[in-house]
């Protein structure tokens, strides 16, 4: 443990041949074998991304650290911090999935410690023309467009249908309000009435049994609206 770092001094006391006493020291000094404490772990990255891979090692110092990968070497091309606690590969491709680990080592190299190994795997992006083919491009881009068209195309068609709906109930309402008026006639067109002097009486042209007889009020403002047609035509006046 770290408590036990430190120098120590042994002090040896003897009587040499002159009767004398005498002593001599050496320095004793305690090391602590290397110990990876935090292992890099298995990732999961994209083609193109930044990899990063950590340990950390405790021991005496100086701790030194070397990143490999169990099928090839690291190349230094990409790769930075092999020699360190932290591995950055960038960018990445598709050949830098492996296995890696990392070797933390100290007292000169007396003693090391090794880490569990952490997965790497790389998946091509998929979002990126980039990591795809000119022709794969031309593909997408050409599948976007068609789509987006088809899309405004749907959106008009809906719009048009919700138009033609609207006036067709237009339709279908004016046909059933000309239906249910009580001024409408099988035979006889629908008249309006005029102002007449008061005592005179009021008749729709072309048809007697739409009288009003002895008008009473002057018209002005006044109209009549017929209830029912024959003999038993009533008249009722609204201001």
């Amino acid at each position: 443990p770290d408590i036990h770092r430190g120098e120590y001094l042994c002090e040896a006391t003897y009587r040499n041949l002159t009767g004398n006493m005498a002593s001599e020291s050496i320095n004793i000094i305690i090391e602590i074998p290397s110990v990876i404490t935090i292992h890099p772990r298995s990732q999961l990255t994209q083609t193109g991304a930044m990899l990063n891979l950590s340990c950390e090692a405790t021991g005496s110092d100086p701790i030194s650290y070397q990143w490999r990968r169990v099928n090839g070497k690291i190349t230094s091309g990409r790769a930075e911090g092999v020699d360190t606690s932290t591995l950055t590969i960038s960018p990445v491709t598709e050949q830098d999935e492996d296995e890696y680990y990392c070797v933390a080592s100290n007292g000169g190299g007396r003693y090391s410690d090794t880490s569990n190994t952490a997965v790497v795997a790389v998946q091509e992006d998929q979002g990126s023309c980039e990591s795809t083919s000119n022709d794969d491009c031309s593909s997408v881009i050409v599948g976007v467009a068609v789509l987006s068209v088809l899309l405004v195309l749907a959106i008009l068609c809906i719009m048009l249908f919700i138009v033609w709906i609207v006036r067709l109930n237009q339709k279908l309402l004016k046909c059933q309000l000309e239906k249910s008026s009580p001024y409408e006639n099988a035979n006889e067109p629908a008249y309006e009435l005029v102002a007449k002097p008061v005592g005179s009486d009021v008749k729709m042209a072309k048809n007697p049994a739409y009288a009003v007889s002895n008008v009473q009020e002057s018209s002005v403002d006044h109209h009549y609206e017929f209830i029912s047609a024959g003999d038993h035509a009533k008249a009722r006046k609204q201001i």
